[in-house]
Order: structure tokens, then C-alpha cells, then sequence
């Protein structure tokens, strides 16, 4: 059995449950001490519901620049014949950051009177030993990183990109990277930030591709991750 190449689509509804994988298997051992259980059933249904809600954000039109988007290749056998499905490399959150539209939407969220508990329910899905304080704390310090260092121009934000420990070297995250830097070009967006996870090859692969560090971003009970910018070369001179 051979393989296609990769290539990029929009995440559907079936590809949920398989990024939630990617999600929980990809991140576990910067989270240890969050969720000391490890990658458990529990875990993966968690990180699939947090996956689920952003696409049906997305889709909603509550996120209006933001994006769900899959890394896919088709399996060819021996004699050329496609497999009906997919496989799925890896996955991508991001958005486009208009800076005044963000800050409308922000005092918006907080004069409605209705508060959507979906985030709620899905962190109640956690295993029950999860040390969800941490959890809530990392999420407030990347937010809290994210306005610091790129809140005051137009940008695009990678929030999430997980590549499947299964198909690991297949190009997949080098594909994402480009495929945003050109549908950013076409936005008329020169930056793209991110918090890279701290192991031992995110940082020299984002490097790879032309991010700079600019700085640690601590939070309680975990490793350091790093606040990343990509500026394009055309742009920064």
C-alpha cells in the first residue's frame, strides 16, 4: 500500500474524532502534570468535543476568519486503486486577527446577557484527576502572550496544529505552514504568531521555516512554551 500526496481541505464532522487523537496524543507530555493519567478514552473524547465546538464556530459564522482545516493523502494499493478514505496527517486551527474587530467582539461577549456553557460541559469531560486549574491558567497566559505580542497588528494566529505520531515526516506541518502563509498573502496578512510547544523539535522546526522567538510564556506546573513570529521576508524589509 502506497500513499498519495499530502494535501489540504476544510475539516469536516468525520474528521473530528481523529484529530481529537491527534490532539490528545500530540500534546501529553507538555501536559503531564495536568492530566496525570495520560492519554486516556476520556482524554481523546474531550479533546474531540473542544475540536467539534470550534468547527461548528467556525461554521456558524461566530468566528468569521477562522479556520478548521485537515492535512489528508489517499492510500493507493499495488495496483493504483484509491482506498474510499482518507488518511488524516494532521490538523489546523487558525484565524485571521483583525485587532479592533477582536476588541468589538470582546466587549460584545461580555455585555450579552446569555453566557454559551459549551466550554463548561466540555471541560467537565475531562478525566476526573485533570488538574483543569493549570489548564485554565496556560489558556489565560497564551491569551494573555497572544495580545502582548501580536495585539497590536493585523495577523494570523495558529492556535492548534497537531500532526498524527502515525504519520510523523510525511510534510504535513511544513504543507500547514505554507498553506497559511499563502492564504494570509491573499488577506493581505505579513505576520503569523503562535506558542510553540516546548519539546525538543517544535521550536527548531518552526525556526526551519522562518519564525523568530520572542519569548517564554510560563505558567504553572508546566514547561515554558514559546511566543513565535513569522514575518513575511518581503514585509519586514
Amino acid at each position: 500500500m502506497s500513499s498519495g500526496q499530502p494535501r489540504i481541505r476544510p475539516m469536516e464532522a468525520r474528521d473530528v474524532d481523529e484529530a481529537g487523537w491527534i490532539f490528545a496524543h500530540g500534546f501529553v507530555p507538555m501536559m503531564q502534570n495536568v492530566f496525570p493519567s495520560g492519554i486516556t478514552e476520556g482524554l481523546i473524547r474531550a479533546r474531540s468535543a473542544r475540536i467539534g465546538h470550534s468547527l461548528q464556530e467556525v461554521r456558524s459564522g461566530k468566528r468569521p476568519k477562522g479556520r478548521m482545516e485537515v492535512v489528508v493523502r489517499d492510500a493507493v494499493d499495488a495496483a493504483g486503486k484509491v482506498a474510499e478514505e482518507e488518511q488524516l496527517l494532521g490538523f489546523v486551527e487558525w484565524r485571521i486577527v483583525d485587532v479592533e474587530m477582536e476588541k468589538q467582539q470582546r466587549v460584545e461577549a461580555q455585555d450579552a446577557e446569555e453566557q454559551d456553557d459549551a466550554l463548561d460541559r466540555i471541560m467537565a469531560m475531562y478525566p476526573s484527576d485533570a488538574r483543569m486549574d493549570l489548564y485554565k491558567n496556560m489558556i489565560s497566559n497564551f491569551d494573555k502572550a497572544h495580545h502582548q505580542y501580536a495585539g497590536k497588528f493585523r495577523h494570523a494566529y495558529v492556535e492548534i496544529l497537531g500532526v498524527s505520531p502515525r504519520h510523523a515526516r510525511t510534510g504535513a506541518g511544513s504543507l500547514v505552514l505554507r498553506h497559511i502563509a499563502e492564504a494570509s498573502a491573499k488577506e493581505d496578512v505579513h505576520n503569523i504568531f503562535l506558542l510553540a510547544a516546548p519539546t525538543p523539535s517544535a521550536v527548531p522546526f518552526y525556526k526551519k521555516h522562518g519564525y523568530k522567538e520572542l519569548a517564554k510564556v510560563t505558567s504553572e506546573g508546566l514547561e515554558d512554551s514559546i511566543a513565535m513570529l513569522w514575518t513575511r521576508p518581503e514585509a519586514a524589509s
